[in-house]
């Protein structure tokens, strides 16, 4: 309450207000029309050069070739456009090659758009036009302020942040769907749920949490199963715990050692910097993890005024905070000498505290945050079809690519059926296998189907148009049919039979398959279409061969991103020899210390700013998903393929520290030639992370 109950503030502080995603668009609206378009407006974010946008512009402004501005682009993960050169072939010389390298490292840093802030709205008593340049915003009807939020807080606006999260929306959706079918009569009300339902935690502590609001990185699933939290006011901290903030001001690793030896003797007497950060920081046993205790610490050990101490956390919230918040360290170390401190411990403190420059959650917006992990994780313990589908509507957002968080399902006895133009909604949906209709067990007895607006080339709109004319003039008897009724183009229907959705239909017809079905899209008329209609002879139509498991898993990635038949890696195994071991029983069965072969999709690369070089992957068979650690001498000589390659496989060390299990990479190989060509190609070039 720091930032609000203090007579020396010299701002007014931040709203945050999170809604859900769907009806963000429709809140803004009303500010707008409840304030007036003259005082109200967006904030704007100016966006400046970083790696990717500085080869762009630079590599077409002097003329380069665009295939080796597109390798450098592919090759280079450094966020910072100073290092672009150091992506450059060291062959390619010349005047324009070093103009390259020279160009891209001095714009880095500066403007290149004016863009709008995420959530940002400026609220003002009087006209905007009369303090602050505008301009239309891209939605019509709304305006944008060109200053950014931090030239607003110095402008003395009050600024709102009306935000849409993706969970809020599909956390509303899965408890609609469960009172729409029947699974709780009655419904659910998530205000009255159980606050420590052991299952739920027992999930939690597991890491067990694919799919959660907060808590399903691996950096937190890894954390949550050596921290164990208990309680809602754990998960606030743990929600907090993984962030730059304290990560960079080295909280994370002492504030999970205490945890570790309290839970090993309740007895424990966790140490501190200065017993003057006793009481501040006693609940997060010695660490700072909210930014609200940058306050605290500030007051308590270096007799900080409120009004300092809240200028401290104002200068760490700036976009360049680094050098605002170094010219507190005089006035920091000085008056914790006042208070006695030492200079070395005052120095440390204030190095913790500087970590905060990188992003830290208030005490409040973690609470609030964990209440959301919570119910999250509780409708996935106990609804988890009803979760999934939710989940998978309220794409894109979350760590785990849609194909990942049907096989979690799977993992927690949740069939999905495939995609079908009649049975099929717009949307993912469940459907009841027969028991657990009114039972509040696990959930059990329902599917998900997966919803024709996953199939790409479609659309939701087009999706929900075949829906509708379905449910007005009945199923679909045929291809034929679907191309007569389906007020949609001959492409789309080209897409609806290559995803598999109408496979029914060839059943129907007594046809072999996909490639059936396809060839009669293209003889049969439509009113669309400037042609005569073909008659379809069945003594003179081809025969075509039935599609393979192989080809309709490529097909189900090609025109949906997932599979609901088949893992790859699971077709590929036979082919893997028998030296290469699964997920599953890595994580399980192999002891520590031990060499094993791995062979996996990638669903998640990541590498850190904080982890010194060091690059994370996560590789998934159809037992599982396993964590690998890469070291940065093996990423720099193996890039390409790591960054590049959608199965890989590697060979490395099981490590064990408790329950958390590692492979740390020695080789990274992609699949050879004739394997390769088999990965789905919708799971080539996924997002780096």
């Amino acid at each position: 309450m720091g930032r609000f109950l203090n007579d020396e503030l010299v701002s007014v502080p931040d709203i945050d207000l999170d809604f859900p995603r769907d009806i963000r668009h429709g809140l803004l609206a009303r500010v707008v029309s409840r304030y007036g378009a003259e005082r109200c407006a967006m904030v704007a974010a100016h966006a400046t050069y970083r790696s990717k946008g500085a080869i762009r512009d630079v590599g077409r402004a002097l003329g380069l070739p665009q295939a080796e501005l597109a390798r450098i682009a592919a090759s280079t993960d450094a966020l910072n456009a100073i290092w672009v050169g150091e992506a450059v072939d060291p062959r390619r010389t010349g005047p324009r090659w070093e103009a390259f390298r020279t160009m891209t490292r001095e714009i880095a840093g500066l403007p290149r758009v004016m863009g709008q802030h995420s959530g940002g709205v400026v609220i003002s008593t009087d006209s905007l036009a009369s303090v602050v340049p505008i301009q239309p915003a891209a939605t019509p009807g709304r305006q944008l302020v060109q200053w950014d939020k931090d030239s607003c807080a110095d402008a003395g606006f009050l600024k709102i942040d009306v935000l849409g999260l993706g969970m809020l929306s599909a956390v509303e959706e899965c408890t609609e769907t469960i009172t729409r079918t029947g699974a709780v009569p009655g419904g659910i009300d998530l205000s009255r749920i159980p606050l420590d339902d052991p299952a739920v935690f027992a999930q939690i502590t597991e890491g067990d949490t694919v799919g959660t609001f907060q808590i399903e990185s691996r950096a937190q699933i890894q954390s949550l199963r050596r921290v164990r939290p208990e309680t809602i006011e754990d998960l606030a901290v743990q929600v907090a715990l993984i962030r730059p903030g304290p990560i960079i001001g080295q909280s994370v690793n002492p504030y999970v050692a205490a945890r570790e030896r309290l839970r090993a003797d309740p007895s424990y007497r966790v140490p501190m910097d200065h017993p003057l950060l006793q009481s501040v920081l006693a609940d997060t046993h010695g660490a700072i993890v909210f930014q609200d205790q940058v306050i605290e610490v500030s007051m308590a050990l270096a007799g900080f005024t409120a009004g300092e101490a809240d200028g401290l956390r104002r200068a760490m919230t700036r976009k360049r905070a680094a050098g605002s918040v170094e010219v507190w360290r005089p006035r920091f170390v000085a008056g914790a000498a006042e208070r006695g401190v030492d200079e070395a411990t005052a120095n440390r403190v204030f190095d913790k505290v500087i970590g905060f420059c990188h992003y830290g959650f208030p005490r409040a917006h973690s609470v609030a945050f964990a209440l959301l992990a919570y119910q999250s994780a509780w409708l996935r313990c106990h609804y988890p079809a009803h979760f999934h589908a939710a989940l998978l509507n309220a794409q894109p957002m979350g760590f785990y690519p849609p194909d990942s968080l049907l096989r979690d399902a799977a993992r927690h006895g949740v069939r999905s059926r495939p995609v079908d133009v009649n049975v099929s909604d717009a949307l993912c949906t469940v459907e009841q296998d027969g028991a657990g209709a009114g039972q509040e067990d696990e959930g059990a007895g329902w599917s998900i189907r997966v919803g024709m607006g996953c199939i790409s080339g479609l659309g939701f709109s087009d999706a929900l148009a075949v829906q509708r004319e379905r449910e007005r003039g009945g199923a679909y008897a045929g291809i034929e049919d679907l191309l007569r009724r389906a007020p949609v183009h001959l492409r789309q229907v080209e897409q609806l039979v290559m995803s598999g959705a109408c496979d029914s239909l060839a059943r129907v017809a007594d046809a072999e398959g996909r490639r059936s079905l396809l060839w009669n899209v293209g003889l049969v008329a439509r009113p669309d279409r400037a042609q005569e209609a073909l008659e379809i002879a069945a003594p003179s139509s081809p025969q075509f061969a039935q599609l393979s498991m192989w080809d309709e898993v490529l097909l189900d990635y090609a025109t949906q991103g997932l599979s609901v038949r088949a893992h790859p890696v699971e077709l590929l195994r036979p082919m893997l020899g028998a030296g290469v071991v699964s997920a599953g029983v890595a994580l399980e069965e192999i002891p520590h210390g031990r060499t094993i072969d791995v062979v996996g999709a990638v669903t998640a690369r990541q590498k850190p700013a904080t982890a010194k070089g060091v690059v994370f992957l996560l590789l998934e068979d159809e037992s599982g998903a396993i964590n690998v650690i890469v070291g940065p001498e093996l990423y720099k000589a193996q890039r390409t393929t790591i960054r590049g390659e959608p199965i890989l496989r590697v060979r490395g060390r099981i490590e064990r520290h408790d329950r958390v299990v590692n492979l740390v990479a020695r080789e990274v190989h992609r699949l050879p030639a004739d394997l390769r060509g088999r990965a789905p190609r919708r799971m080539r070039g996924k997002a780096w992370g």
